[in-house]
C-alpha cells in the first residue's frame, strides 16, 4: 500500500476489494456488508477459504443479504470464506482467463535463510 500512495493510486484499482469472512456475524462481514451497501453495481465472488480446488463451492452475488442467505444455509460453520468484488474487466489471453505461476524454493535451517532458489520453467494455466 505504500507504493500505490507514493503512486497516488487505488490499490482496489489493481486487487480487488477481499474480504477473509468466517461467520455472518462477525467484524469483517460487518466490514464487508457496509462497503457492499455503499458499493453501486458490485458483483462480488464467493470462494471457501479452505479445502477447495477446481472451482467447488464458488458461487457470485449482487449483494451482502443475498451471501448472507446462502452462507447461512452451509451446514458447517467450521468453513471460513473469501469474499471479493468481482473483477468485471478482466484482462485475458485469447479470450481465456489465466493465471501465471512460478515456484521458489526457500531453504532455511533454525529460522535462518541459507539458500534460495526460483524454478526454471514458469507456465500459464488458461481455462477451457
Amino acid at each position: 500500500s505504500i507504493y500505490f500512495k507514493y503512486k497516488e493510486e487505488d490499490v482496489y484499482e489493481i486487487i480487488p476489494m477481499t474480504y477473509f469472512i468466517d461467520n455472518c456475524f462477525s467484524k469483517n462481514y460487518e466490514e464487508f456488508s457496509k462497503a457492499a451497501n455503499t458499493t453501486k453495481n458490485a458483483i462480488w465472488i464467493v470462494k471457501p477459504a479452505e479445502n477447495s480446488n477446481r472451482g467447488n463451492g464458488i458461487f457470485v452475488a449482487n449483494s451482502a443479504e443475498e451471501i448472507k442467505e446462502r452462507l447461512s444455509r452451509k451446514k458447517s460453520s467450521k468453513h471460513t470464506f473469501i469474499i471479493q468484488r468481482y473483477i468485471t474487466n478482466l484482462f485475458l489471453y485469447q479470450n481465456r482467463k489465466f493465471d501465471i505461476r512460478t515456484y521458489m524454493l526457500v531453504l532455511s535451517i533454525r529460522g535462518i535463510t541459507k539458500d534460495t532458489g526460483i524454478a526454471k520453467d514458469t507456465f500459464a494455466l488458461v481455462a477451457k
